[in-house]
């Protein structure tokens, strides 16, 4: 009788833990389900973007070696993001400044 009710102790602890780790995992994810890739409460900076975001395909070097004005800038990035790079419309005018003001 003994063993049974800490089995059945241990059993509920283990899933309160459990249910509490899911709990703090529902309020961390964005509303699409996807967990966000920064600090919720602050954006990204120009230079962890071009970090995170475009060397996913590119290397540092490829993107060093262009130099260009904003409008290259802001026409490169569109032409990525049609291509199937991932920023948000605020994201692009943070990158394309950053671009714009590192790599002239």
């Amino acid at each position: 009788m003994k063993r049974s009710l800490l089995i059945i102790f241990v059993v509920v602890l283990v899933f309160i833990v459990l249910m509490s780790g899911c709990t703090q995992a529902i309020k961390t994810n964005t509303p699409t389900g996807i967990a966000p890739t920064s600090p919720p409460s602050s954006v990204m900076d120009g230079k962890t973007l071009l970090e995170t975001r475009c060397t996913v395909c590119h290397t540092l070097d490829r993107v060093s070696a262009k130099k260009t004005d904003f409008a290259g800038w802001e026409k490169t990035v569109k032409r990525m993001i049609s291509n199937g790079a991932e920023l948000t419309s605020e994201e692009q005018t943070i990158l394309i400044q950053y671009l714009a003001d590192t790599y002239k």
